[in-house]
């Protein structure tokens, strides 16, 4: 077998991972739950915490209290349910007519 085709294609994971990591800014991926999923490196940078251990906390532990940050996340999952709930079209003024 050629070392080419030896090579195992990088999984959805890995892209995802190298795109998250790709960002200048710190990004953390939030469950609803406000449960921290995934960061990328310059979150782990700006909070001085690894992955695995920001993985473990929630985001009101690592804001100060009265941020307006989980109000803005809470209203931005909201609308995410309606817009979820809605008839599958992607559509807006932007874009022009729905893609069913």
């Amino acid at each position: 077998m050629s070392p080419i085709a030896s090579m195992k294609s990088p999984s959805a994971g890995n892209l995802s991972d190298a795109a998250l990591n790709a960002l200048p800014h710190p990004v953390l991926v939030v469950e609803r739950d406000n449960r921290i999923v995934d960061a990328n490196i310059a979150a782990e940078s700006f909070f001085e915490m690894s992955t695995p251990v920001l993985r473990r906390q929630s985001l009101p532990e690592l804001v100060p209290f009265g941020s307006p940050l989980i109000a803005l996340i809470a209203l931005i999952a909201a609308v995410a349910c309606v817009a979820c709930a809605a008839p599958t079209s992607c559509s807006s003024h932007c874009l022009g007519a729905p893609v069913a």
